[in-house]
């Protein structure tokens, strides 16, 4: 096939990770892949173009058999312009849609709407009008596991050791933007463990009054666009605690760390997270936890050995097999190609056989150590129930300004 990705750049966070790794699938497949960064360059541009992609400065006049964009979901007229200019030279146009978001403004753009988990699916089935076009079905976020995966115990000294992280003592990691509530999460820990360590890679604002409160005990470490790295990272981490701010559609974090046999302890915002759930599975690749009390219990045990026993291994294996940059990238393939040799779209909504329902998300979304707070509890009842989600398309309708 012929295909065009758009990204909005080539940097290190996970949207554009995602892109590059599709890319890669698309081109080990034995694919033609023309990549458009519609924002900007970035750190990860030499990476796609071994990955054997072509960079072009605008979409031009090319024809192609797929178009595969990468969105939040969110209402962009930039993006909205350039979906209207590759639609009538594209086959099929599918969309990553991180955020569940239903766009109105793309509304005969799109014809395959990927979302990254079925929570997220069902969200986006709630927001979205009856009769709207386009297919929706669950597309992972493509991970390409090459440089992550677990490390014999007796070789985490000397990895820690590169790092300049102590060799034998408790490290507790994050990774990425984070929401400033696991920072206080992190520094009572401290408090209360005078032999815990901290390793902190990124997001340097928030972290700073940790870093001047224990200078001994909590390590910065500068984010980077090197896998291999990475991966050291993840290696040196006894746990990851991961807290978002906005919300995990799918947590590129979490699936690396559990890859690297990190178990990861976050919690389970069910109004803005879509994906922690899916992606972790509680008590397999770590563990969901209903508040900040919540969390600092399941570290704390995890550290003490005295956590219900996980099932990693389980875990791993899961999300090599869900997750692989290849079997997401043939599963796109597979789905724009259903759609390009349909006799009606009834088939190809059967043959992705994509069907979500309250139940399944309340399912999804019940394990959890403790309860989330009632609030979080309401919130996710306008979130992902359709009686919740009309209401607030009707407040966004009269809000909105009138077009034209």
């Amino acid at each position: 096939m012929k295909i065009l990705v758009i990204t909005p750049d080539f940097g290190i966070r996970g949207t554009q990770r995602v892109a590059e790794n599709f890319i890669r699938g698309y081109t080990e497949g034995g694919h033609d892949v023309a990549v458009f960064p519609f924002d900007d360059d970035g750190p990860r541009r030499a990476a796609v173009l071994h990955a054997g992609a072509t960079i072009v400065a605008d979409v031009g006049q090319a024809t192609y058999d797929l178009v595969h964009v990468h969105r939040s979901g969110v209402e962009s007229p930039r993006e909205t312009q350039l979906l209207r200019r590759v639609r009538p030279r594209a086959r099929v146009v599918l969309e990553t849609n991180v955020f569940a978001r239903y766009d109105p403004s793309v509304e005969g753009l799109i014809d395959l709407h990927g979302h990254l988990t079925r929570v997220g699916l069902y969200r986006w089935q709630c927001l979205s009008p009856k009769g709207t076009k386009g297919i929706p079905f669950v597309l992972p976020n493509a991970v390409d596991f090459t440089a992550f995966s677990p490390i014999p115990r007796r070789e985490r000294a000397s990895v820690r050791q590169s790092l300049d992280l102590p060799a034998e003592a408790p490290i507790v990691g994050r990774i990425g933007k984070t929401d400033r509530r696991l920072f206080g999460s992190l520094g009572r820990l401290l408090g209360k463990h005078p032999e815990l360590h901290v390793a902190s890679v990124g997001d340097h604002t928030l972290s700073a009054s940790l870093a001047r409160s224990f200078p001994q005990r909590f390590h910065t470490l500068d984010a980077t666009s090197d896998d291999a790295k990475l991966a050291r990272y993840y290696q040196a981490f006894d746990v990851l605690t991961h807290f978002s701010p906005n919300g995990e559609s799918f947590g590129m974090v979490l699936a690396e760390a559990i890859a690297c046999g990190v178990p990861v302890v976050m919690p389970l915002r069910p109004h803005r997270d879509l994906g922690g759930a899916e992606v972790i599975q509680h008590g397999q690749g770590g563990f969901l936890c209903g508040t900040s009390h919540d969390l600092e219990g399941a570290v704390e045990r995890l550290l003490a050995g005295t956590a219900e026993p996980l099932d990693l291994e389980t875990a791993r294996l899961r999300l090599l097999r869900q997750c692989d940059h290849r079997a997401v990238a043939r599963r796109a393939l597979d789905a724009a190609e259903m759609f390009m040799n349909r006799s009606s779209l009834g088939d190809v909504r059967r043959a992705l056989g994509e069907e979500t329902s309250a139940d399944d998300v309340a399912t999804l979304l019940g394990s959890t150590l403790g309860s989330a707070p009632l609030y979080e509890r309401a919130l996710h009842a306008v979130a992902h129930h359709p009686w919740g989600t009309a209401l607030v398309r009707s407040v966004k309708r009269l809000r909105s300004p009138p077009r034209g």
